[in-house]
């Protein structure tokens, strides 16, 4: 009795020595697999941070994008205001156009008439010329880029 419960003892040993071993060998496989997973998960976090960097970029074109258009619009409402026309022969100057009254009795919605000059405003700047006296005669010159303009 004594030798089958030994050997009982043994075979119980055995069995767990066998499901221990099977425990490891199945530990060994599904930390392969969850190795692979996660090296998986760290590409896809690479990936999403790439991503995330390419995105802002782009909200910053955008942006970029947006202010500029802005910007051209309102260029494009001033140049509205003035119509080119020629002072006299050859000689082209931007010229106020009247403004419309946004209120009666408002003086400040009205522009005075004025003449621009033609190369300053082409290039995005607004300078009104200014009259000047020549031995010749008068003429409009420009303080930016210093043309006199004879008429």
């Amino acid at each position: 009795m004594d030798s089958l419960s030994a050997v009982m003892a043994s075979l119980t040993i055995a069995k767990e020595a066998a499901s221990a071993a099977v425990g490891i060998r199945d530990h060994n496989l599904v930390a392969a697999q969850i190795a692979a997973v996660n090296d998986q998960l760290l590409k896809a976090q690479q990936g999403l941070f790439l991503y995330g960097t390419q995105m802002a970029d782009i909200q910053n074109n955008l942006r970029e994008t947006q202010d500029q258009l802005r910007e051209l619009k309102r260029m494009q409402s001033e140049r509205d205001n003035y119509a080119l026309v020629q002072i006299s022969e050859g000689v082209w100057v931007y010229k106020s156009k009247p403004l419309p009254e946004i209120s009666e009795g408002n003086s400040d919605a009205v522009q005075p008439p004025h003449y621009l000059c033609q190369k300053c405003f082409d290039s995005g700047k607004k300078v009104v010329l200014q009259r000047t006296a020549l031995y010749y005669g008068h003429a409009l010159w420009c303080t930016a880029c210093d043309s006199k303009l004879g008429f």
